[in-house]
């Protein structure tokens, strides 16, 4: 398989993942001023916590410099995962200084499942009864940007509302 194909199949998955997995159990986040870090207009990536490396069909030790496959993700380390819980039902990323909800629990039967996923319209008008009801004492409440995403994904490829 070519690079250029590898690189489109790869981009069709993350589209893939993001639409399945990511949207559907979206977490509705608030922009928290106090907490923005100081190079709030730099947006700040959050570290994969990929730790196995691999060939063009299988898991390899990470390589050295100079040999084919060097330079993946698992062999850097970035910004960990940095979170704290508000104790208000928000949690902070101290990464990025986002703020959201703790739970999707949208339909408040105490399970997160399936039944707490929404379409993109019902997402929209949801965030627009967070606000005008300010939800936890908040109305800046919005859907998250694919920048955000990225930093949202649990990339174990675990969908939240099945466990």
């Amino acid at each position: 398989m070519n690079n250029s194909r590898r690189s489109i199949l790869r981009s069709h998955f993350l589209v893939i993942l993001v639409i399945i997995v990511i949207i559907p159990s979206i977490r509705f986040i608030s922009y928290k001023k106090d907490n923005m870090p100081k190079n709030a207009k730099n947006y700040t990536i959050v570290d994969t916590e990929q730790t196995k490396c691999y060939d063009n069909s299988k898991e390899i030790p990470c390589p050295n410099p100079g040999v084919p496959f060097y330079r993946q993700d698992a062999q850097y380390n970035g910004n960990q995962p940095n979170y704290i819980d508000n104790g208000n039902g928000t949690i902070t990323d101290l990464n990025t200084g986002l703020m959201w909800t703790k739970s999707p629990d949208w339909n408040r039967d105490g399970i997160t499942n399936y039944e707490d996923k929404m379409t993109h319209e019902e997402s929209l008008a949801f965030v627009k009864e967070l606000n005008n009801g300010n939800y936890l004492g908040y109305n800046d409440w919005r859907l998250p940007s694919i920048k955000v995403l990225y930093s949202l994904i649990q990339l174990s490829g675990v969908d939240p509302s099945l466990l």
